[in-house]
């Protein structure tokens, strides 16, 4: 259709891209003593914070994992002060509280203290919500662990968080690396700290070294490409890109958009989409529901994928991963958009509205810093549904989107707008315009200035910043989606030019 000819949707599906780097991944990378060291050293002491602290400061957490790997990374370099300054940073990091959790954040803690034990002889005292992430993160290895399908990549996030296989001994190393090992590259689920930590777990026991591992780790220079919490997300990219794209619009034809279909339909899936495409992460919820809302599976074929997918409902909410400690607000977000029939809808719908509630009309998600993300999809998701909890979600939500729109009428969490942000609070005003009922509280006219003001804001923001916002295990961007973002955001703002006009 021609509306879609004028974005260029192929290159955001063909972007290979990589995700803005991780210091965590790269410290973690300079722990081993291969040729990639010196290069990973030099980056990470280039970016060192004016306060002496590695990572974000949006995220105590991403600062905390960032800061020591990078003191132990600098210690096995030979830079002793600079390595004794940054762990005399960590009780300063330090929060008080578990909000914007990296993931696995407890296990990569437990994973370098084990590891500092074992090389420097050295016990890190850390805080009471630091020390409580380690035991809890070491209670879910050990269920993980007992678990049947630990050794299914199809379902397990073993391979992920292979951080976790040093200095336990009960893992057997060869048939952990067999296989979660990704054959495109060598890796350990294309996670270059898992990859590194397994190659460090062989070295500590003194077994061989996969020569495909050492190599892939080895390879790794933050000057030649960053090094990021995964190397690619394809399906990730393919899933949220359509899932934006204008109602109106054809899907195009091109491989990504295939692969994801067959990915989605293909049995030995399990029905699992996995963000990272053809590797060894398992495949989640959050993907595949995004996947079906992207592709536009009808909706006769939904119930069939939710069949398949059941056994990740744990009442009251979908899990994105077997055995994740904290539920993602999103991945229900998406579920309950993608399957409407869905007979978990009612039990789902209250969690997220009792989750709406207890943070005063936003709602965060475990994967993503902002709450304008998982605010922004509630509301552009649900506003077509007819389901009574679902529209006062939407009333209470769009509140707080229209009540904490920036003055520069853009949207940030923190110190200023961004265009991630803005695009996701227009696209879900847009939504909400287009379904506008009397559950709503906000009235059109206002809902067509902010959609004007937030337009002006976003076509003013940088097409080159990338701030990082998204939770792995530091934070990171998808920079084809952000480009997406803010093309089909402001693409929408034709479709309702006219009316916006007659402000």
């Amino acid at each position: 259709m021609a509306e879609q000819n004028s974005l260029p949707v192929q290159q955001w599906l063909t972007d290979s891209e990589p995700l803005t780097p991780s210091l965590y991944d790269t410290a973690a990378v300079a722990l081993y003593p291969g040729p990639a060291r010196e290069a990973c050293i030099k980056w990470l002491i280039e970016h060192r914070n004016k306060d002496g602290s590695w990572g974000d400061a949006v995220s105590w957490q991403d600062r905390y994992a960032c800061t020591y790997a990078t003191a132990l990374a600098l210690l096995e370099a030979g830079y002793s002060t600079l390595a004794e300054d940054a762990l005399n940073q960590l009780p300063v990091i330090a929060g008080t509280d578990n909000m914007m959790e990296t993931l696995a954040f407890g296990g990569l803690i437990g994973s370098l203290d084990r590891y500092s034990a074992n090389r420097f002889g050295a016990q890190t005292q850390h805080s009471a919500p630091v020390a409580y992430c380690i035991t809890d993160e070491a209670r879910k290895w050990k269920a993980l662990k007992q678990w049947h399908a630990f050794w299914d990549p199809r379902l397990s996030t073993a391979g992920f968080i292979g951080e976790c296989v040093y200095d336990d001994p009960s893992i057997d190393l060869r048939k952990f690396m067999n296989i979660f090992g990704a054959t495109a590259n060598g890796s350990i689920t294309n996670s270059p700290g898992a990859s590194a930590f397994t190659l460090l777990a062989c070295r500590q026991r003194g077994e061989e070294e996969p020569a495909t591992l050492r190599s892939y780790v080895e390879s790794l220079n933050p000057y030649h490409k960053p090094i990021s919490v995964l190397d690619q997300i394809p399906h990730f990219v393919t899933a949220w890109v359509l899932m934006y794209l204008p109602e109106n619009s054809a899907l195009p034809d091109s491989p990504p958009v295939d692969a994801l279909r067959q990915t989605i339909f293909h049995s030995t899936t399990l029905g699992l989409v996995q963000a990272a495409g053809d590797t060894t992460i398992p495949g989640d919820i959050d993907t595949t529901a995004a996947g079906i809302l992207g592709l536009r599976i009808p909706r006769e074929q939904r119930q069939d994928l939710l069949n398949r997918i059941d056994f990740m409902f744990d009442t009251p909410r979908y899990l994105t991963f077997a055995y994740e400690r904290n539920p993602s607000s999103t991945t229900n977000i998406h579920v309950a958009a993608a399957w409407p029939d869905n007979p978990h809808l009612d039990i789902v719908l209250d969690w997220l509205e009792a989750e709406l509630e207890r943070s005063f009309g936003m709602i965060h998600c475990k994967w993503h810093i902002s709450p304008y993300y998982a605010t922004a999809e509630l509301v552009r998701l649900f506003a077509p549904m007819c389901k009574p909890a679902a529209l006062r979600m939407v009333a209470r939500a769009s509140a707080f989107l229209l009540e904490s729109q920036r003055n520069d009428g853009g949207w940030g969490w923190h110190a200023q707008s961004t265009a991630e942000e803005t695009a996701y609070s227009l696209m879900a005003l847009y939504s909400l315009r287009d379904h506008q009922t009397p559950h709503y509280v906000a009235s059109k006219e206002s809902i067509d200035s902010a959609i004007q003001r937030a337009a002006t804001c976003l076509s003013r923001l940088p097409d080159n910043e990338f701030p990082r916002l998204w939770i792995g295990k530091s934070l990171y961007c998808v920079k084809p989606i952000v480009r997406a973002l803010k093309a089909l955001a402001l693409h929408r703002v034709s479709l309702v030019s006219d009316s916006v006009r007659e402000i």
